[in-house]
């Protein structure tokens, strides 16, 4: 469907299914995107009662002066909110990733959980 703001502050009552017909028989190319939604609620997170309980991993990226891009992955005990590694490199494949937790885990124990955004 089109966006309809500019003639409703017009003041004019318009029935969108023929905004959409008439926009499609002008063969109008221009499409207004939605913004997606989540599906689900998220709800809070609990702060751990200690360490190693949850880690909290993400990805950030940044460019060079030279307008190359390179990538980190932080690793956060989220309860003393320690940074326990960061890994900084132009690419970081799933097996880097893999190698990287498998050293902090072997240097500060297992985590209950890790949590991860969709970064």
């Amino acid at each position: 469907m089109t966006d309809l703001n500019p003639i409703r502050r017009d003041g004019e009552l318009v029935n969108p299914k023929r905004v959409y017909r008439i926009y499609c028989e002008e063969n109008l190319k221009v499409r207004i995107r939605r913004r997606k939604r989540l599906a689900v609620a998220r709800g809070q997170m609990t702060i751990p009662s200690g360490p190693n309980i949850r880690w909290s991993m993400d990805f950030t990226s940044d460019t060079l002066y030279s307008g190359r891009r390179y990538r980190t992955l932080n690793v956060v005990d989220d309860f003393s909110r320690d940074s326990l590694g960061i890994d900084v490199a132009f690419s970081i494949p799933s097996g880097r990733v893999t190698r990287f937790l498998d050293r902090l885990i072997w240097v500060y124990g297992k985590p209950e959980k890790i949590t991860c955004d969709n970064g």
